[in-house]
């Protein structure tokens, strides 16, 4: 439709401004598809805030090197270190609110728990909080709270575990530690009644074993010690 002294708008133009405006104004009330940012666990929100203010990441990779001839070095593996986020919160409006921040905060800052840093493009898991920080000054904060909240990623591995031996208390030559998950074996180094003396060791826990010497080995320590002066 025309109107004077306007020029005339492409109705496919004006439908798709329309549709965008509409799309962030729900994007803003959260009435699309729920709150997308935040520290959630098992779905649920962990920190109670009215916004997020900002969100970063940031995670960094180490190559390793070594130094060789005439000041060169040498690379010979890249390894990928946790990552970092940090997620800005803030409420405000009254003291409750701002109370509920704080408390929540609070009540996960030293949880081993693992939580997810969940953003619109992508969720970062297996974080924990390492770290906060809160700054009020009389001209910016009295009202409100901001709260930087600095999380690592954890990297959970899985533990090997040893199922009972039948006999626990007793080895081939030494002990064990029947400890769930646990196994250490200790080696004495002895042989219990062996059945030919040579077959024990020579050395074991400071003692030597006895020998008898033979009849060649006999005369020369004899002769020796004759040619010493020092004869039986």
């Amino acid at each position: 439709m025309a109107i004077p002294g306007l020029p005339a708008l492409a109705s496919g133009i004006l439908v798709q401004t329309v549709q965008l405006i509409t799309a962030d104004i729900l994007s803003v009330l959260g009435l699309a598809s729920g709150p997308q940012w935040g520290l959630f666990q098992d779905g649920l929100p962990v920190v109670t805030a009215d916004n997020v203010l900002a969100f970063e990441f940031r995670q960094d990779r180490r190559i390793s090197k070594y130094p060789v001839e005439q000041g060169a070095f040498e690379s010979y593996n890249k390894v990928t270190v946790p990552y970092d986020v940090r997620l800005q919160f803030s409420s405000g409006g009254s003291i409750a609110n701002r109370q509920a921040l704080i408390d929540s905060v609070d009540a996960i800052i030293d949880s081993t728990d693992t939580f997810d840093a969940v953003t619109p493009e992508k969720v970062y898991l297996s974080v924990n909080p390492v770290h906060q920080s809160i700054r009020r000054t009389s001209r910016a904060g009295a009202g409100l709270v901001v709260i930087d909240l600095y999380c690592e990623q954890i990297r959970v591995t899985t533990s090997q575990q040893f199922a009972s031996s039948q006999a626990p208390s007793t080895t081939q030559s030494g002990s064990t530690s029947n400890v769930e998950g646990v196994v250490s074996i200790r080696n004495t180094g002895s042989i219990n009644q062996p059945q030919s003396p040579s077959a024990a060791p020579q050395v074991s826990l400071g003692t030597v074993q006895p020998t008898t010497p033979s009849d060649s080995e006999t005369a020369n320590f004899t002769s020796a010690l004759t040619e010493a002066g020092n004869p039986f």
